[in-house]
C-alpha cells in the first residue's frame, strides 16, 4: 500500500508539472491513476479540484498572451456542455466513464497526427463552441476539459504560448463551473475530500517544478509532448479496461 501511495503522489507531482508547463496533462496522467487507486466516482472531484488548483495558480500571469478571439466561442460552448457531462457522470458505471475518456483522447492523438492547418485562420464560432461543448462535457464526465481545447488550438499551428495561455485560462472558469455543479447535484463523494488534500503537496510542488520547465520547451516539442501525453493517457486507460475484463 505503501509503494502504491508514492507512485500515486508521483504521477500527481509529474502530472501537475506538465499541466503547469504545456497547459494540459493533470487529467490525463493524475486523473487515470486517481481513477484506478479509488475506483470510483470521487476520482473524478479529486481531479477537478486538483486541476483547479494549478489552474488557477497559473491563468492570472497567462491572461495577456491567451487568444481572446477564440476564448468567447469556447467558453459558450463549455457552459453547454456541462450539464450534458454531468448527466453521463450520473448515468454510467466508472469502467464506462474509462471507456469514454479513452474514446475521447484517441480521437484528440488522431487530429494532432494531422498536419498543422496554419494558426493565421480566424476563429470560427461554431466550431470553437463546437470543441467548447466537448470540453465542458469532458469536465463534468471526467475532468478532462482540455484535450479538446489544446488539441485543436496546436493542430491549427498556435504557438506554445498562446495554446498554454488559451488553455489554462479556459479551463480556469471551466473547473470552478463544473466543481459547484457537481457539488450542487451529487454533493462530494466519499474520501474525495481526503484524497484531495493528501495530493495538494505533490501538485503544488509540481506546479513550481512546471512554471520552470514552460520557459525551456520549443514550439516542436510542444506539440510532441502533447501528443505523447494523449496517447500515454490513451495506453494507460486502454490497459486498465482489459485487465477489468480478464
Amino acid at each position: 500500500m505503501a509503494g502504491e501511495a508514492i507512485l500515486l503522489q508521483a504521477a500527481v507531482f509529474l502530472a501537475a508539472l506538465l499541466q503547469a508547463a504545456s497547459g494540459i496533462g493533470f487529467a490525463l496522467v493524475a486523473g487515470p491513476a486517481i481513477l484506478i487507486a479509488m475506483d470510483g466516482h470521487g476520482a473524478v472531484q479529486v481531479t477537478m479540484f486538483l486541476s483547479f488548483v494549478i489552474c488557477a495558480a497559473l491563468a492570472p500571469g497567462l491572461w495577456p498572451a491567451a487568444d481572446r478571439s477564440r476564448l468567447g466561442g469556447l467558453a459558450l460552448g463549455s457552459v453547454l456542455g456541462l450539464p450534458l457531462g454531468l448527466l453521463i457522470f450520473q448515468a454510467v458505471g466508472i469502467a464506462t466513464l474509462k471507456l469514454l475518456a479513452l474514446v475521447a483522447v484517441m480521437g484528440m492523438v488522431a487530429l494532432l497526427l494531422r498536419p498543422p492547418q496554419g494558426g493565421g485562420q480566424p476563429a470560427t464560432r461554431v466550431a470553437d463552441m463546437g470543441t467548447g461543448l466537448l470540453s465542458g462535457a469532458m469536465n463534468a464526465a471526467l475532468a478532462m476539459p482540455g484535450p479538446s481545447v489544446a488539441a485543436r488550438l496546436t493542430a491549427l499551428g498556435l504557438g506554445k504560448t498562446t495554446v498554454r495561455a488559451t488553455v489554462l485560462c479556459l479551463m480556469t472558469a471551466s473547473y470552478a463551473a463544473a466543481l459547484v455543479l457537481q457539488a450542487a447535484s451529487v454533493g462530494v463523494v466519499e474520501g474525495a475530500g481526503p484524497m484531495a488534500l493528501i495530493s495538494l503537496p505533490a501538485t503544488i510542488g509540481g506546479i513550481l517544478a512546471g512554471r520552470v520547465l514552460a520557459r525551456h520547451i520549443a514550439e516542436g516539442a510542444f506539440r510532441r509532448i502533447v501528443t505523447v501525453t494523449l496517447a500515454l493517457t490513451a495506453l494507460g486507460l486502454a490497459v486498465d479496461l482489459a485487465a477489468r475484463t480478464i
